[in-house]
């Protein structure tokens, strides 16, 4: 049997036979709390001024939202994150459109601070290959986004989470915003 023309949807007499087994006892409200927090939980971090386009450096605040001009073009960007103490948080927002591909952005842990991405951190990269991981030596302590002029999967609108769970070490996930395709520039760990 399908639905409306569509040959996908052929268990409809199951799913109907099946619904009195999904219920309110039967849902798990923690791990829908968990699901929908992340997304309510930004307003908890203070708002920083917005990292100047022209700006060649920044040292990143605990538990902020960073928003950037950082445009791709007119200056290479280095941010550094603060030392990695379990339960901070610091997001940086992409603002602007890339316009060019010349100027890196660069993200380095606290200089000395012997801190690292954690292991099996992955992120989505624009170009092949489409996620990158932290080396398994677990020694990354820098990630950096070479922009695309256009395709750019890093958009206006775009979030670098940056959160610490276990001291000494930072987790990143990225919710981008692609301009058109998404599928120019790029995300690379490294130790250094």
């Amino acid at each position: 049997m399908s639905v409306a023309g569509n040959q996908y949807f052929t268990n409809v007499v199951n799913v109907a036979g099946q619904a009195n087994i999904l219920n309110a006892s039967s849902v798990d409200v923690v791990n829908l709390n968990a699901i929908v927090a992340p997304n309510n939980s930004l307003k908890s971090l203070a708002i920083q001024t917005p990292i100047a386009v022209d700006a060649a450096t920044a040292t990143l605040t605990p538990n902020t939202i960073n928003p950037t001009l950082y445009d791709g073009d007119t200056e290479v960007l280095t941010l550094t994150l603060p030392a990695a103490i379990a339960g901070i948080r610091v997001v940086v927002g992409i603002n602007a459109i890339t316009s060019a591909a010349d100027d890196l952005l660069t993200i380095n842990v606290a200089s000395g601070s012997g801190d690292v991405f954690s292991q099996g951190t992955t992120v989505p990269s624009g170009s092949s290959p489409f996620f990158v991981a932290v080396a398994d030596a677990g020694t990354d302590n820098q990630v950096v986004y070479t922009p695309a002029a256009t395709n750019a999967i890093l958009g206006p609108g775009s979030l670098l989470h940056f959160t610490c769970t276990t001291d000494g070490q930072w987790n990143l996930s990225v919710e981008h915003v692609p301009l058109g395709t998404g599928l120019g520039g790029s995300f690379a760990f490294n130790t250094v």
